[in-house]
């Protein structure tokens, strides 16, 4: 017998939500909600010890710490009892079919005792069907669409959230309504970070536009989309609409085969949406996500190397997006974005925040990086690295020129032109004379005469 989908209205029913380690996929917490006629009678809820560490990104999302789980139970030893606590009820939870169902069948099967089989409420796919207009579908969205208020990313506290939001639904189910996303169109200011000639599959659901839309993006920024990954993928880019799978990173067949192949060394990196779109809203003019001390520091350093490499004051940008600043270098000619310098993200909860500075990998060895940096690595990323920091001080500050003086020292645009108005003069001397030498590197006849080649 398997898990049935079903869209009647109950008001017995059980709620239940977990979360795991991240790209492992160990269950870490279990949690449940009894409901019976639209009142929460009982909860259940307990931390669980897993085999391998949980990942910075999980313990930023949830709080969730490798120290509070250290003398936690295990899975075997706990989840027989939740599966009673559960009993022969009705489950509802938000993706409960796309992952929680999935995950905890999956460790039944792992420690030998009967899975779950019980009838379920997909609250994701049950709010599509709803005549409601959001942003996109994940529980938060929906929660503050219903004023609903609660801690995400605990699994108790978003058991209660799902009942609530159920509680809103419930009576809103049409089955000839199926909303996605409001996004009909390419956003304009979302572009991918860096992919051209890069090869790249997507998978699942986006939550500003839809798939097709992103591989429109991405091939318009010259990246080369694929439908299926192999050795020569450079990403594989996950849409995080309404999927706690793709965000805890348990995937389907791409990103299995994604995983195979990383395991073999293949330079492949599995990124969200959030990770691998940058919004483009100059920080200055955004209401959003900004970090004040970084636009300082970027401002100094661009008006040192302005001076001494002769480049024009518009070299440099920042951009936000949700929760980092990424830096970007812009094509000489056209003022595009060309090259993303390095990112910046602001991680951890109040109390206890942090930074982590993303940097690509192929740059770490040509740079001077100071003794006091230890960079790491994600398993599902073999194209970055990063370092976290708790605020900018002379060794921040230090790396973050390093690598902004890298970048233009070897810039080379990607909008070419033929030559400018001094070629005459450039042919004489045998050298480019133009005083911008930014954008002089965009000129191909420099490239001539560095060869010994004069035309004119």
């Amino acid at each position: 017998m398997s898990n049935k989908s079903i869209s009647r209205k109950v008001s017995d029913y059980t709620v239940i939500d977990i979360e795991t380690t991240g790209f492992s996929g160990e269950i870490i917490e279990l949690a449940a909600l009894k409901v019976r006629n639209d009142i929460v009678v009982a909860d259940y809820s307990t931390l669980i010890k897993p085999e391998s560490d949980i990942e910075t990104k999980i313990v930023n999302l949830t709080g969730i710490t490798n120290e509070m789980v250290s003398s936690a139970p295990t899975i075997s030893e706990k989840l027989q009892e939740f599966l009673d606590f559960i009993d022969d009820d009705i489950v509802v939870g938000h993706n409960v079919g796309g992952f929680d169902i999935k995950m905890i069948n999956d460790a039944c099967h792992s420690i030998g005792i009967e899975p779950m089989n019980n009838s379920y409420i997909d609250t994701l796919n049950y709010s599509r069907h709803c005549d409601i207009y959001v942003e996109n579908h994940k529980l938060p969205t929906l929660a503050n669409y219903f004023g609903i208020t609660y801690d995400a990313h605990r699994a108790l506290n978003d058991c209660e959230a799902t009942h609530l939001l159920y509680q809103q639904i419930r009576d809103m189910y049409d089955e000839k309504i199926y909303r996605t996303s409001m996004v009909t169109k390419i956003p304009d200011n979302y572009v991918p970070i860096d992919c051209e000639g890069k090869i790249i599959v997507v998978t699942g659901e986006f939550s500003f536009a839809s798939r097709e839309k992103v591989e429109e993006m991405i091939k318009l920024a010259g990246g080369i989309v694929k439908s299926s990954v192999s050795g020569k993928t450079n990403y594989v880019v996950i849409g995080s609409l309404g999927s706690k799978s793709w965000s805890y990173g348990n995937y389907g067949s791409k990103i299995q085969r994604a995983t195979e192949l990383i395991k073999e060394g293949k330079d492949i990196s599995i990124v969200n949406e959030e990770e691998f779109f940058i919004n483009t809203d100059n920080a200055e003019e955004s209401s959003g996500f900004e970090i004040p001390v970084l636009s300082e520091i970027v401002k100094t350093i661009s008006e040192k190397l302005i001076e001494s490499h002769n480049i024009p004051e518009n070299f440099i940008k920042c951009t936000s997006n949700i929760n980092s600043m990424s830096i970007w270098l812009i094509e000489p000619v056209t003022n595009k974005q060309s090259k993303m310098v390095f990112s910046i993200s602001e991680k951890g909860r109040t109390g206890s925040k942090y930074y982590s500075l993303t940097l690509k990998n192929n740059v770490v060895d040509k740079i001077n990086i100071s003794d006091d940096i230890t960079l790491t690595q994600r398993p599902s990323d073999r194209l970055n690295a990063y370092f976290s920091f708790t605020e900018f001080d002379e060794t921040v500050v230090s790396l973050i020129e390093e690598l902004i003086t890298w970048y233009v020292e070897n810039f080379e645009p990607s909008d070419k032109f033929g030559c400018c108005s001094k070629y005459k003069e450039c042919s004489q001397a045998g050298m480019c004379l133009h005083n911008n030498k930014f954008y002089s590197k965009a000129c191909w006849y420099r490239k001539n005469l560095e060869d010994g080649k004069v035309f004119y």
